[in-house]
This record gives structure tokens, C-alpha cells and sequence, in this order.
């Protein structure tokens, strides 16, 4: 004998079998750990408040009944958004936004009982009824013209409401074009 030891033929094998399983083993894990990153997960963060989607076109007309305002005939691009409270089917708060005519935005603030009269320029964007922060808190992705020709009101007592209820509205109308008012509407 020479000093060489034989193996024997399971020995040999299971000398090959060992890093074949191990090399496995570490394919596996590692495709599980990619699975699992990669799996979209529906975990929701319940701490931060999850508003409905706006909806494009104008509110029905319970939505305008429950807010005691008439939308105008001559009316484009209307987005809204209506909150509820939780676990309510009444109407809470309602954001709206819509392009008008200059009769239309009449007609829009006679059926609160206001007239353009009623309108204040507002010297900064921030002092407007309907404001860039309200709209960014509802996660609303509308966005004021701060350099344009801004204008509001705040009605508190709207014409039509029964005893004991309380409803009110924010407008933001922006005038640049004149012919095309951009109306948002803030009501609760």
C-alpha cells in the first residue's frame, strides 16, 4: 500500500451530496427572502386618514340639496369630493371645483343668496376661503393660481336650513379669464 486511502463509493458520494444541498438550501432561501419582497402587501397605514377619490362631473342633486346650493347650467371639467363621516351615509364635507361662465358663476352664488357683489379680492393666496392648504389636507391634486385674480366669500347662515342644522360655505373664485371663472367650493 502507497499511503492512499480509498473512499468508498457512498463516502464519495455523499462528499459531492453535502455542497450540492447546501447550494440549494441557499437558492432557496434566497428566492424566498426575493418573494417576499417583492409580494405587494395590503398593510395600510390606519394613522393617516384615507380620503375617497374625487370624482369627475357634477354632485348629484342630493349632494346639492344636503349643501343648499344649485350648480349652474353652464358648467366644465366639475371635479368633487364628498367625506362622510365614519360609518354615515349623510354628507359631511363636499370639495368642489368646476369652470363656469360669468352668468353661471351668478347663478352659482344667487342660489346661496350672494352676488358677486359679495366677492372680496384677497391680497394674498393664504386669506382665501378655499386655500391651497385645504385642498392639499383633502389630498385634492388642485391647485390655486396664487398670482391670479382671486376673489372669495364665507356664507354661514345658507337660506333653507331647517332649525338646528349648520351648514357653510368656503368659495375661492379664480377671475383671471374672466369668461371661464375656476369656482372651488368648500362646504360643511
Amino acid at each position: 500500500m502507497t499511503g492512499h486511502t480509498h473512499e468508498s463509493a457512498p463516502a464519495r458520494a455523499r462528499g459531492r451530496l453535502i455542497p450540492a444541498l447546501a447550494f440549494g438550501a441557499t437558492v432557496l432561501v434566497v428566492t424566498a427572502v426575493a418573494a417576499f419582497a417583492i409580494i405587494p402587501w395590503n398593510f395600510r397605514d390606519n394613522s393617516i386618514p384615507q380620503s375617497k377619490p374625487e370624482v369627475h362631473g357634477t354632485p348629484q342633486a342630493s349632494v346639492q340639496e344636503a349643501f343648499h346650493f344649485s350648480m349652474p347650467a353652464q358648467v366644465e371639467n366639475a371635479s368633487f369630493l364628498v367625506d362622510s363621516e365614519d360609518g354615515s351615509d349623510a354628507p359631511t364635507d363636499l370639495y368642489l371645483r368646476f369652470h363656469t361662465t360669468a352668468s353661471g358663476m351668478k347663478s352659482f352664488l344667487a342660489s346661496m343668496e350672494r352676488s358677486t357683489d359679495d366677492l372680496t379680492a384677497a391680497p394674498r393666496a393664504a386669506e382665501l376661503p378655499v386655500d391651497q392648504e385645504l385642498l392639499d389636507a383633502a389630498n385634492l391634486n388642485w391647485k390655486i393660481n396664487d398670482k391670479g385674480d382671486l376673489r372669495g366669500l364665507y356664507v354661514d347662515n345658507i337660506p333653507g336650513l331647517h332649525p338646528g342644522e349648520r351648514r357653510s360655505v368656503s368659495v375661492t373664485i379664480d377671475m383671471t379669464d374672466s369668461r371661464t371663472p375656476l369656482v372651488y367650493v368648500y362646504a360643511e
